[in-house]
């Protein structure tokens, strides 16, 4: 029978020799004591702060996926903080139903209130359930037919609903 030869053990070494050369190439370019800049830094040092608030509100959602709600509420908090409309939302209904925090009617209310003020349709529309039923806020049916015209203005088919209903 033939021996082996010992070509893929020479090949493999000589792979590895390259790549170290190639990184002691690039150390003597950079310089001596110089290296490239590393990514180890959070996204909240680089700024933007619409950017951070997106990219938090994708982990809350995230999580919320994977059923983890008390994570979820964390990472929804700080976009919420940043000013995102659609975490304001989530985090509404999150206080509203339960998830991951008690039940609290006003605070699920004040959190529409701001996502509403953005724009956001979903949020409108809610604010104008919570003043129809007097959930955390006082039960003014004017109110609610505000926030559902707002909120059909802005495209919400259920409002344009609710809005025939109450009219």
């Amino acid at each position: 029978m033939k021996k082996k030869s010992g070509h893929r053990r020479r090949t493999k070494m000589v792979r590895r020799s390259r790549k170290n050369l190639r990184r002691t190439n690039k150390r003597k370019r950079l310089g001596k004591g110089r290296r490239r800049p590393t990514r180890r830094y959070s996204r909240v040092q680089r700024g933007g702060m619409t950017e951070d608030a997106e990219y938090y509100y994708k982990i809350g959602k995230a999580w919320q996926y994977h059923e983890d709600y008390a994570k979820a509420v964390r990472w929804y908090r700080l976009a919420a903080e940043k000013g995102h409309a659609g975490a304001q939302f989530n985090l509404g209904i999150m206080f509203q139903i339960g998830l991951g925090v008690g039940f609290d009617f006003a605070e699920a209310a004040r959190l529409y209130h701001l996502a509403a003020a953005q724009g956001h349709a979903e949020a409108a529309y809610a604010l104008g359930i919570m003043y129809e039923n007097g959930l955390g806020v006082e039960r003014y049916n004017s109110d609610a037919v505000q926030w559902y015209i707002k909120a059909s203005d802005l495209g919400n088919a259920d409002a344009k609903k609710a809005l025939h209903r109450l009219t």
